[in-house]
C-alpha cells in the first residue's frame, strides 16, 4: 500500500490554470475536523456556521462566524469543531504563482486574523467567482484577485518573525520529524521509544512537545493516522477487515474496531455496506 502524504499536504495546482484551490467544508461532529499537517501554500479560512479551535504550532485560536483566518506556510496546524455543525470556506493560493509576480510569501509571517475590510471583500469576491460556472474570463479574474489579496496582506498583515515566536522553527521541526516518521512506519509495530530513538530525543520531552504543538498525544495521533489509512482501504479495496487492521499497524482487531468507532462513530464493517 502506498504511504499517505496527508501529514505534508501536497497541493496540485495547474501552473497554467487558476492559482487557487477552494473547498467548502461541513463538519457534522463536535470535535471533528482535520489532524496535524503542514504545507507550503498560504491557506485562508472563514467559518460560516458554528465555531472551531485551530492550533498553529501549538498556539490556540478560536474561530467564530465571519472571522477570516490565515494559516501561514510550513506551520503545523489542526482544526477541531467546537459545535455540532461547523462549516467553513477555504482558499489556498499557489506560492509559485505569487513568486512569479515578486510576492514570495513563503518566508513571510502574516497576522492570523484579518481585520482589513478590503481583504475581506477580495476574499468574498474569490469565493463568489470560483463557485460560478466557468467561462473564458474566470481564470484571469481569479489570478488578478489572488494577487490583489496577497498584496493587501503585505500591506496590512505582515509581521516581524521575531515577534511571533510560535511560528519559529526548532520545536516545530521536531514535531514534523515525528509526524513524518509515523507516516512512514505506521504499518509496523511502533512505540514512543522507537520514535524518540529515531529522532534522538528524550521520549518524555518528545511527548510533552508533541502534545503542546498538536494538542494530541503521540499514541492518539498514531491511532488516528492508522484509522484514516484503514478507511481508505475499507472503501477502495476488497481486503478482509482483519487484514486491513494488520496492514495499518493494529495487531489486535478489537483494538482497531474500538479506535475506529471512537474516531468515525461507526464500525469498520459499516464502510462496506
Amino acid at each position: 500500500m502506498q504511504k499517505s502524504d496527508a501529514f505534508f499536504e501536497k497541493h496540485v495546482i495547474d501552473p497554467n490554470g487558476t492559482p487557487l484551490i477552494y473547498h467548502y467544508t461541513e463538519v457534522f461532529d463536535k470535535n471533528g475536523g482535520f489532524s496535524a499537517h503542514w504545507h507550503l501554500n498560504i491557506e485562508i479560512l472563514q467559518v460560516t456556521q458554528g465555531s472551531a479551535e485551530i492550533y498553529i504550532n501549538g498556539a490556540a485560536y478560536y474561530l467564530q462566524p465571519d472571522n477570516l483566518f490565515i494559516i501561514n506556510p510550513n506551520c503545523i496546524h489542526n482544526f477541531t469543531s467546537t459545535s455540532d455543525v461547523t462549516t467553513y470556506h477555504c482558499v489556498i493560493i499557489d506560492s509559485l504563482f505569487c513568486s512569479y509576480y515578486g510576492l514570495n510569501y513563503v518566508p513571510q509571517i502574516f497576522s492570523p486574523f484579518v481585520a482589513d475590510p478590503a481583504i475581506k471583500m477580495v476574499y468574498h469576491q474569490i469565493v463568489q467567482e470560483i463557485t460560478l460556472p466557468p467561462d473564458n474570463q474566470q481564470e484571469g479574474i481569479l489570478k488578478n484577485l489572488a494577487l490583489v489579496l496577497v498584496r493587501y496582506l503585505y500591506r496590512t498583515n505582515l509581521l516581524d518573525k521575531d515577534n511571533y515566536p510560535e511560528m519559529n522553527g526548532k520545536n516545530a521541526d521536531i514535531v514534523k520529524q515525528t509526524i513524518t516518521y509515523i507516516s512512514q512506519n505506521y504499518d509496523k509495530k511502533l512505540s514512543i521509544n522507537d520514535i524518540s530513538q529515531e529522532i534522538n530525543i528524550s521520549k518524555y520531552y518528545l511527548c510533552h512537545l508533541f502534545k503542546a504543538t498538536t494538542k494530541q498525544t503521540i499514541n492518539a495521533y498514531l491511532n488516528e493516522f492508522r484509522c484514516k489509512q484503514a478507511r481508505l482501504l475499507l472503501r477502495n479495496s476488497e481486503l478482509p477487515i482483519n487484514e486491513i487492521s494488520i496492514q495499518c499497524g493494529f495487531q489486535d482487531p478489537s483494538y482497531f474496531t474500538k479506535n475506529y468507532r471512537k474516531l468515525y462513530k461507526c464500525l469498520p464493517s459499516s464502510e462496506r455496506r
